[in-house]
């Protein structure tokens, strides 16, 4: 009741619109899913597979027919109620969400769907969904939460560089925020200052960390924050070049030409839910 499912489904209006060459491949990805498209679309992809979505129907191999992961190419996939999803098809996600592809092997044939997408997930905190909740009494034993959390599991948690958390507040007390329309305008301003910044067409999620790195312009003190950061949480090798992708976006929505101490505590900010106690017992 926080609100997470009703604001994730508004992220696909503040994405910028597809590329002409994006525009194609999503088309030819959904036609192999059997759609007869009128013309080309700008608007990206976005998926929202139920719960009981089997692992074939996360990554496809049915008669060739491309999954969710593969029709979200170009776009959003969007996974409510996460923990509500079979283990298996929560880690199978783990290989299109690292390599931006879908292999598949049936019968003798090996074959792959291009699966490059944001992934959005959210979920409650137990079974019941009161966990953490004042005003309610959660009934789930600690061997049924652990096991609940045990479908996400640490190397997928690894993969999620970003991670929010939120409780329900009183309608009068909501904070007023920016309309969708003015984030947008902030998003592809910040996708028009990244290119002309450092003529940089791709976006900061695709770049290798000596690329991340090149383009970060950290100075000796940023750096050391960063240093510190690695230690202080063990983070990985992976969460800590993730956070640096996320604090050059800040940076790229503030059209910052480097990324600064601020940026990265704001990156590390988002990151540190889970990284210390398992998230049921992190404070909201």
């Amino acid at each position: 009741g926080a609100g997470k499912s009703a604001s994730l489904h508004r992220f696909p209006s503040i994405l910028p619109p597809l590329t002409a060459d994006e525009s194609i491949e999503v088309a030819r990805i959904r036609s192999l899913a059997g759609e007869h498209l009128q013309a080309l679309t700008s608007e990206r992809p976005f998926r929202t597979p139920h719960h009981s979505a089997t692992t074939e129907g996360l990554l496809g191999g049915r008669s060739l027919v491309p999954g969710e992961a593969a029709l979200a190419h170009g776009g959003v996939l969007f996974l409510d109620e996460a923990l509500e999803f079979r283990r298996p098809a929560l880690q199978a996600l783990r290989e299109p969400i690292e390599h931006k592809r879908v292999r598949v092997a049936r019968s003798g044939l090996n074959y792959w769907f291009p699966a490059h997408f944001q992934l959005l997930i959210a979920t409650n905190r137990c079974p019941c969904g009161m966990l953490g909740r004042t005003d309610r009494t959660c009934l789930c034993s600690v061997a049924e939460v652990e096991r609940y959390w045990r479908r996400l599991g640490g190397p997928l948690l690894d993969r999620i560089p970003m991670r929010v958390p939120v409780r329900p507040a009183p309608v009068d007390s909501l904070p007023r925020t920016d309309s969708t329309q003015k984030m947008r305008s902030r998003v592809l301003a910040a996708t028009t200052f990244r290119l002309n910044d450092r003529d940089q067409s791709r976006p900061n999620a695709d770049l290798s960390w000596n690329e991340t790195h090149a383009a970060s312009h950290l100075s000796k003190t940023t750096r050391e924050v960063v240093r510190r950061a690695v230690e202080s949480f063990g983070l990985s090798t992976r969460a800590s070049i993730q956070a640096t992708r996320v604090a050059r976006t800040i940076a790229d929505l503030q059209a910052s030409h480097a990324v600064t101490e601020d940026h990265v505590l704001e990156a590390l900010s988002y990151r540190r839910f889970g990284e210390e106690r398992a998230p049921w017992l992190e404070d909201i």
